[in-house]
């Protein structure tokens, strides 16, 4: 099976004092809605944040709306054959035609695609991904998660780490997976799940010590966001998989599994000394 999936941060800006001649109506707001698969990867991305000691990001109407005309516009034009990324954008719809080469010298065509379609005012940053099968959730989290630029964008890593990412865009169109970005939260513009009175729960929160259960077994701590992160991926590759990272502090603390009392936790923490003599409970 042939894959092909890009990260790229998409800058996007909105010019002082000028009017957009293409800027989309707000009517534009009034059917938005992501169906039963994009919720999933929705969560998904969610439980993967949440996972590393992450906020939860909430959805943006206006980030799901170019989310989805990037991916119609991908599946139907082809605008990524030859040298152009699948960041590129056609010139038969409502914006301007992009061939986009992965280098920031041309970047200008794609970075105005969020203030070009819609009002939302803050930078926009998109993963995209390609597969010649129906996507799968699965596959397409196994993709990023294994790709460093995708994953860096995700878990705000590397040069994320500043960025918090409080509005997301979801689409997925055939072949087509495509999700932005950005951090201004958007108000006032509910995101409904498809065929329903349903609105998507656009609070985010933030997973921190002091959300998890009583007892951690805490077996490693950091001052880097990244090593722990390293080390979390290490545990679960040797069959550990409910471990997880706990930031309090500003350490990040790795912990092998959480226990309902300090007896079951005491008594792991024993049976594994050899392998982790520094090992210690966090009791709530």
């Amino acid at each position: 099976m042939k894959r092909v999936f890009n990260s790229l941060l998409i800058l996007t800006f909105l010019l002082s004092g000028t009017a957009h001649a293409q800027k989309e109506e707000p009517a534009i707001y009034d059917n938005i809605c992501i169906d039963e698969q994009e919720q999933i990867l929705l969560k998904s991305i969610n439980e993967y944040r949440k996972d590393n000691a992450l906020n939860t990001i909430p959805l943006s109407a206006s980030l799901c709306y170019v989310a989805q005309t990037h991916v119609r516009d991908l599946f139907l034009y082809k605008p990524h054959r030859g040298n152009c990324s699948l960041h590129s954008w056609s010139g038969k719809g409502r914006w301007s035609q992009c061939c986009y080469n992965n280098s920031r010298e041309n970047g200008n065509c794609m970075f105005e695609k969020p203030s070009e379609l819609t009002d939302y005012e803050s930078q926009g940053y998109e993963v995209v991904y390609y597969q010649n099968n129906p996507v799968e959730v699965k596959t397409v989290m196994e993709v990023w998660q294994s790709d460093y630029q995708s994953k860096s964008i995700l878990l705000n890593l590397a040069g994320w780490e500043n960025y918090n990412w409080n509005a997301i865009g979801i689409s997925i169109f055939e072949n087509y997976v495509s999700v932005w970005f950005g951090e201004t939260r958007e108000k006032n513009k509910p995101v409904k799940l498809c065929n329903t009175n349903q609105i998507i729960n656009q609070t985010p929160d933030t997973v921190q010590a002091k959300d998890q259960p009583l007892f951690y077994l805490i077996v490693y701590s950091y001052k880097r966001r990244d090593d722990a992160t390293k080390r979390l991926e290490q545990l679960r590759k040797q069959g550990y998989s409910n471990a997880r990272m706990l930031v309090k502090d500003n350490n990040y603390r790795i912990a092998i599994d959480s226990y309902a009392t300090m007896e079951e936790a005491e008594a792991m923490r024993k049976k594994l000394k050899n392998k982790y003599p520094d090992a210690w409970v966090l009791k709530k």
